[in-house]
């Protein structure tokens, strides 16, 4: 009984942590559009803006990357789709690079 008590309680945890990523709420940078995809193959979420440039659709402003699990394991942030930062790890501040 009281295996399957921290099985149930695991499972509700994994479940209130997945639950928070649903709530993050980014803002994006004047004409661009929210975009939250979770690929299909790893179950990782990645929340971002997109903007059009010379008719392509390109990543503008942050964009923050969950695991399955819910935890955030990378966050960057994009100039016109271009890249201006790299992986992050363990809560550290992202700037935009100069």
């Amino acid at each position: 009984m009281k295996f399957a008590i921290i099985l149930l309680l695991n499972s509700f945890l994994l479940t209130a942590h997945a639950l928070e990523a649903k709530k993050i709420k980014v803002k994006c940078p004047e004409n661009t559009q929210f975009i939250d995809f979770t690929d299909p193959t790893t179950k990782e979420r990645t929340l971002f803006c997109q903007a059009t440039k010379e008719g392509k659709l390109v990543k503008h402003g942050g964009v923050l990357t969950y695991n399955k699990d819910g935890v955030l394991i990378k966050s960057e942030f994009y100039d016109m789709g271009v890249s201006q930062t790299g992986k992050v790890d363990k809560g550290i501040k992202i700037d935009k690079a100069n």
